[in-house]
């Protein structure tokens, strides 16, 4: 739990640097810089979590690398999506909103896609319970991130009546 609890906190710095950074000219080397710190420290926290046998870590560890670095790609789309919310949130049209809007449908959906691809890998190379350990795991982290992010994006301005 205190493992978890450092995570959050570190994932809510990355969080608030990134809608800081928002409106920052150097954005994408503090990005950068952030996520490399939050790289080790995820895998120490999965690596603590997960619990593997010597040999389920053999066969898990390559399937988690190789996601990571898929992963890291929706994150620069993540990022990307994210320094267009505050020019937006304030426009009265919609085709902005919709882009806004479909891009993140598009986000998800590749993202679920990528955790079922690497569940699936997981899972035949180890067993049903270590590739459902990571996903518990991954999920948690995933929401974690997550809810600091929404935390620090702008609403869209509501509709003047």
């Amino acid at each position: 739990m205190k493992k978890l609890f450092s995570v959050a906190l570190l994932l809510g710095f990355f969080a608030l640097s990134v809608g800081v950074a928002v409106a920052g000219d150097n954005v994408d080397a503090m990005v950068e810089l952030l996520r490399s710190d939050l790289r080790a420290d995820k895998r120490a926290l999965v690596d603590a979590a997960m619990d593997l046998s010597d040999a389920d870590a053999k066969l898990f560890w390559p399937n988690y690398e190789a996601y990571e670095r898929e992963r890291a790609k929706l994150g620069d789309r993540t990022v990307d999506l994210i320094k267009r919310y505050p020019d937006a949130v304030n426009l009265t049209g919609s085709e902005t909103l919709l882009q806004l809007s479909n891009d993140w449908f598009k986000l998800q959906d590749d993202r679920i896609k990528l955790v079922k691809k690497y569940y699936k890998q997981i899972e035949k190379d180890t067993s049903l319970r270590v590739a459902v350990r990571w996903l518990q795991v991954e999920h948690r982290l995933h929401l974690l991130l997550h809810l600091q992010i929404a935390a620090e994006i702008p609403m869209v301005a509501p509709i003047k009546r």
